[in-house]
């Protein structure tokens, strides 16, 4: 750590291996539970809409809640429009959208 920040002074930058920040973005993709989330059981569109409502009994909500889903959402490219409806409820992200077959694994008797 020392030798770092010696070269740090000197240099004025510092080397960051290319396996550390590999390692760091698989660390940071794998925590990322609403981005698996929403890989998962959601898809794309610009037309589609994804009420807070709709979200509002699933357990990932209900595990991270509704500011921490919002955050990661904002960040991946969904703004949610807190004043617009669907289907009568108020607020919804823009972009995405429940998977058609979304829950069937759920629903299904082994």
């Amino acid at each position: 750590m020392i030798e770092y920040a010696y070269k740090y002074t000197v240099q004025k930058k510092i080397k960051i291996l290319k396996d550390f920040l590999e390692k760091q973005q698989e660390t940071i993709e794998f925590n990322d539970e609403v981005k698996i989330f929403i890989d998962d059981n959601m898809e794309y569109d610009t037309t589609f809409k994804l009420s807070k409502k709709e979200l509002e009994h699933n357990p990932i909500l209900k595990k991270l809640g509704f500011k921490r889903i919002n955050d990661d959402l904002k960040s991946l490219g969904h703004k949610f429009q807190k004043d617009k409806r669907k289907n009568g409820y108020k607020g919804y992200w823009e972009g995405l959208q429940f998977k058609q077959d979304y829950g069937e694994d759920d629903e299904r008797d082994d």
